[in-house]
């Protein structure tokens, strides 16, 4: 028996006689591959060609509230998840941490914040406030007597 070559959205699927299979030929894309039956492989050809069509996610910056705090992080991807918060998109996101580099996590999309440069340089002076206050409180908590085990006796 001669084998049987069939063109389907531009790729050529042969039958291969000696192996019982259906091939479909290289594109550069996928590579070649074998399956059993010519109806497998169109709708291997048909699921590819869903994946190329999906849209190309672009990276957008944003804000990422935290203890006192906003990081300014970049979404790197999302995806829907199904959990105890019911479904939710969960993003992942990259972001310069001090003194670690580059860091990465996955927070829920309602966590994130819409990047705003104004807002931003705002919270970092009042950040810079914060740690002034924190450390003029160390200091006159440094002032302060340290009790000792006589000042609970004291009577009076």
């Amino acid at each position: 028996m001669e084998d049987i070559t069939v063109k389907y959205k531009g790729l050529t699927i042969e039958y291969q006689e000696h192996l019982d299979k259906w091939e479909v030929a290289d594109n550069g894309k996928w590579g070649s591959w074998q399956v059993d039956s010519l109806t497998e492989a169109k709708q291997w050809i048909d699921a590819m060609g869903k994946k190329e069509k999906k849209a190309v996610f672009k990276r957008v910056k944003a804000l990422l509230p935290s203890a006192h705090s906003l990081k300014s992080c970049e979404v790197t991807s999302v995806s829907e998840e199904h959990g105890y918060r019911g479904s939710q998109y969960m993003v992942s996101v990259s972001y310069a941490e001090k003194g670690f580099g580059r860091e990465r996590s996955k927070v829920f999309l309602d966590e994130l914040r819409a990047y705003d440069e104004q807002t931003l340089q705002y919270v970092r002076e009042c950040e810079k406030g914060i740690a002034k206050l924190e450390k003029e409180i160390e200091r006159q908590v440094g002032k302060l007597k340290v009790l000792t085990l006589e000042d609970l006796q004291k009577e009076g």
